[in-house]
């Protein structure tokens, strides 16, 4: 589970790494949150961080921390401080076991930075049902680029009777993947779909870069996090508040569950 949220990480740090705001709203003293609970993960952490300002130099791209702070989460009746760790300043961390989160339960995030206090609140998603892969194998001709078009593809199903968000990570697990052909040697390991309301995913062959034994990483989601993906309107000509969920800060707290099913990629 560490892995699959350190996946998750990685990709919205791409996503995110160019939020602007509009000047005046807020500043270089804004606590940006970044919290993706897992309730399968050992761990649940909280990064707050300050903001880069839009009129902040070339050079200012690293987040600084906000350290010793107040962080807590809330769940029910319980309020519990997380900790900050101090080789990781700005990252709060809490152990799972203290909450046991359910599906459908609500989360409060409430943190103190100066005299400003910031809050949020995300539903724990159900797990995922009933999710299923059509085979174990997929095929590719050494030496014949055509097979990427013409080989038969892989679905990835799962239920959605209520047209909820969900988000697919397909990756390559081997410690050194041999690629298909030249042409997609050195290219990522992981690509990703796009948080939909659909049912299933079709992997082909023009998701795969790479022989041997790959993950799909189906996760269940909220809209708020879907909503991190609709950043369109985040350019240098149109300069928006980006999306987020938290009172007087600014950031995504949101909380996702997630399943896997495997395949190999196989030489013919």
């Amino acid at each position: 589970m560490k892995r699959n949220l350190s996946i998750l990480i990685s990709i919205l740090m791409v996503l995110t790494s160019c939020e602007v705001v509009t000047p005046g709203i807020r500043n270089e003293k804004t606590p940006v949150i970044q919290a993706f609970i897992m309730p399968q993960s050992d761990t649940l952490r909280v990064s707050v961080r300050f903001m880069i300002a839009y009129s902040a130099s070339e050079d200012d791209t690293v987040q600084l921390p906000v350290s010793n702070i107040p962080v807590y989460l809330i769940h029910g009746s319980d309020s519990l401080l997380m900790v900050e760790n101090p080789e990781e300043s700005g990252n709060y961390f809490l152990s799972s076991s203290l909450l046991n989160l359910q599906p459908k339960d609500t989360l409060r995030l409430f943190g103190v930075y100066e005299e400003t206090v910031f809050r949020s609140e995300t539903v724990i998603p159900d797990g995922i049902q009933l999710l299923a892969i059509s085979s174990s194998n997929l095929y590719y001709t050494v030496g014949d680029p055509r097979s990427m078009l013409s080989s038969s593809g892989l679905t990835v199903s799962w239920e959605n009777t209520a047209s909820d968000f969900y988000y697919v990570v397909v990756e390559n697990t081997e410690t050194d993947p041999e690629p298909l052909n030249e042409m997609v040697a050195d290219m990522p390991v992981m690509s990703f779909a796009m948080p939909s309301q659909a049912d299933q995913f079709v992997i082909s062959m023009r998701n795969i870069r790479y022989f041997g034994n790959h993950r799909v990483v189906v996760y269940h989601v909220n809209p708020e996090y879907a909503d991190l993906f609709d950043n369109g309107e985040l350019t240098s000509n149109a300069i928006t508040r980006p999306p987020g969920n938290v009172d007087n800060a600014m950031g995504i707290f949101t909380a996702l569950t997630s399943d896997t099913v495997f395949f190999t990629v196989n030489k013919q």
